[in-house]
């Protein structure tokens, strides 16, 4: 398409993501960043200066008016995803846009509409990044799919954490995080995005919700008891699928007690338990039947490759972005099944 010129992309948002996504893009070697855009000249000026990049902009549409830029990453909070990935596929130009790329049903729906009528640009969010795109989702998905299981009956996901909220004791610039108006979620978005693009990816994404239960709690201490924190600190979701699957989900960026990130895999002749994130364990304990009906305990120790911190999980995202305007790659994970993760979120929440 380019006749081997480097795709020329762009970066909306110059916080803490926008410097990962700007070195991802630096190591792809077939797109370089020739424009940010932030509303704070001081911070545009701080990343500019940091990867000498030559243009800045604090109006976006500026750069959207340039018909030399190929494409966006959007890394602004996520209340104003819609509106921009919205401009941006307006401008014909493919669009990341980080997770959760929107905060509301009819937002969701109207971008997906937009998309399926400019099949043309490649436009994406960034769910698969900790999730599809590094080797632990591909070992056990094909683990899965060899049989060696049986029939797969429930999936336990548990990640309960004291005192890790984002704009708190994590990012505290980012004060938008307890916002449910800016932020659309507490742990439940903000990671759920990545739970379940991993754990129905692992399904080959053919099973369909049933059922939904779930209960949240904030208030849990004095920074989040005010009026300002709106997103839930706890959440625990019973779901059951079509297929009979029973998934039970739990996630809390503060609540009185710990659970490390751990992912529990029943099935009719053996189970997993793992911890799916690139930087936690390789290691994925494996429990099957061995001979007079025996349960045997394995240890299976991954090779991680170039996956060993949450960096190269952004490098891989956005090389497989490039990759798909390059038309080299299809997204590993469609709009469509973003939709579909993110619909049950929104039940979860009970998002309008």
């Amino acid at each position: 398409m380019l006749y081997g010129k480097k795709l020329k992309l762009a970066i909306f948002g110059c916080g803490m993501v926008a410097d990962y996504h700007i070195k991802g893009v630096l190591e792809t070697g077939d797109a370089e960043i020739v424009a940010l855009c932030d509303s704070s000249s001081s911070v545009l000026a701080r990343m500019l200066n940091k990867y000498k990049i030559g243009r800045g902009e604090t109006d976006y549409a500026r750069i959207l008016a340039d018909e030399n830029i190929n494409a966006v990453i959007i890394c602004t909070p996520p209340h104003s995803h819609y509106q921009l990935a919205m401009e941006v596929i307006n401008a014909h130009k493919h669009v990341l846009i980080e997770k959760p790329f929107v905060i509301t049903k009819s937002e969701m729906y109207s971008l997906q509409h937009k998309a399926a009528n400019n099949p043309h640009l490649v436009v994406m969010e960034s769910s698969a990044r900790h999730s599809r795109l590094q080797p632990k989702f591909n070992y056990i998905k094909n683990l899965i799919s060899s049989g060696d299981l049986g029939d797969i009956y429930a999936i336990h996901h548990n990640a309960v954490f004291r005192k890790s909220r984002p704009g708190i004791e994590y990012h505290a610039d980012a004060k938008w995080f307890y916002d449910k108006k800016l932020a659309g979620g507490g742990p439940l978005i903000d990671w759920g995005v990545y739970d379940l693009s991993f754990h129905l990816g692992i399904l080959n994404d053919n099973v369909n919700l049933k059922y939904l239960k779930s209960f949240h709690v904030n208030g849990l201490d004095q920074k989040s008891a005010n009026d300002k924190f709106s997103v839930e600190e706890h959440g625990i979701v019973m779901m059951e699928f079509d297929n009979k699957l029973i998934y039970y989900w739990e996630r809390a960026s503060n609540a009185h007690n710990e659970a490390l990130n751990e992912t529990r895999i029943y099935g009719s002749k053996g189970g997993l338990k793992f911890n799916y994130l690139t930087w936690g364990s390789s290691k994925i304990i494996y429990y099957r039947l061995a001979r007079k009906g025996m349960s045997k305990k394995n240890l299976i120790p991954l090779e991680m490759g170039k996956h060993k911190t949450y960096l190269e999980d952004f490098y891989a995202l956005d090389a497989h972005f490039v990759q798909c305007i390059l038309g080299k790659q299809k997204p590993i994970l469609p709009l469509s099944l973003s939709v579909k993760h993110l619909e049950i979120i929104f039940q979860a929440l009970k998002t309008p």
